[in-house]
Formats: structure tokens, sequence, C-alpha cells
């Protein structure tokens, strides 16, 4: 797994041992850098299985996060760079796109989420009776970086791989759709 270096002073990042407090993490944020170097997705039907390895990078953000005391509200647009590996009876294809997403369009209330700061530097994001945990890695006055397990998928108003459930997988009698990975988003204030 691949981790986003980010290089700040001691006194200025809460690390793993100090935990983060509300105060760090309420601001009006910008989206900087999101990476997904782990990302893995399983097709199975009609008892065969298709698996699929992928790399997501972020790119060209106007991309904004506002965290209050009890909310997030993000809107904006980024590029995400995809590089998928598949297997396919003992062939391998390597393809490379870009796809753009952005908040336009979609409703309010998948914009807006409610928070709260939990032991061990996580935070508990709910949206739409969806729970989803994203970890705090590292946090200063002016950067911030997060890690969200994308099974989790819908994220701050987007999915990063659009159309799964909150538990990673779509299944209909016919198809079963397995996804997984760590996204890693840093965020400036």
């Amino acid at each position: 797994m691949g981790i986003l270096m980010i290089s700040c002073s001691d006194e200025e990042k809460a690390s793993l041992e100090q935990e983060a407090s509300v105060a760090q993490v309420v601001g009006d944020w910008r989206m900087v850098g999101l990476t997904v170097n782990d990302g893995a997705t399983k097709v199975t039907s009609a008892g065969f299985s298709v698996v699929s390895e992928y790399k997501i990078l972020g790119d060209n953000f106007d991309y904004l996060v506002a965290i209050s005391s009890d909310e997030i509200n993000s809107e904006g647009s980024l590029d995400l760079i995809y590089s998928i590996k598949v297997g396919l009876v003992g062939q391998t294809e390597i393809t490379k796109e870009t796809t753009s997403v952005s908040t336009e369009g979609i409703p309010k209330e998948f914009l807006i989420s409610t928070w709260q700061l939990k032991e061990g530097n996580s935070i508990l994001v709910t949206n739409n009776d969806k729970i989803i945990e994203v970890r705090i890695l590292s946090i200063s006055d002016n950067e911030m970086t997060w890690q969200v397990d994308i099974s989790q998928l819908q994220f701050l108003g987007f999915n990063i791989v659009p159309g799964f459930n909150n538990e990673g997988a779509i299944q209909n009698d016919n198809l079963t759709f397995e996804v997984k990975g760590s996204a890693i988003l840093t965020l400036e204030k």
C-alpha cells in the first residue's frame, strides 16, 4: 500500500499518539491530493470470477470541503486517473483512463453529512443513514490527511467507484461485485 508522505514539523502535526481536536478539524478545506494504490475488484457470475487491480490518482482539483462543528458540506470537481489491470484466463490487460467527477447536479442532501470525532483519530461521517469511518493520518493547522476504506464507498458527496452499496458489493441472482482499497486524501486550508 502506498501512502502519500507529507512533511511537517513535529510540533505542528498531530500524530497517532496525540488525538486530533474538533477545533483542528473545523474549517474550510481544499482537496489537493487523492490516491488509491491498493484497489481491487472481483466480479463473479455463474461461478466464474474476474479480478482486477487498480490505482487512482486525483488531478485538477476544484473540490472544497467545509467542516463546521457538526456538518461536512462538500462541492466541486476533480479528475480521477485510473490505471486498471484485469486478468482474464491467463491474459493481463492494463488500461489507463481519466474520468471527471463533479458534485454538480447531485441533490444537496447527498453533499451534506454530519460528523463526530471518535477516539483514535477517526471521524464518523453520517449521510443518509450510512456511517463511514475516516481515519486521520496527520493533521496540522493548514493540512490534514485522511484514509478511507473505499468499500464504504460514498464519501463526501461522490462515489469513487459509483453504483455500489455501503458494504462494497452488489449482489443479485446472477452477479456479485466486490470492491476494496484505501483512499488517501490530502486537504489544505
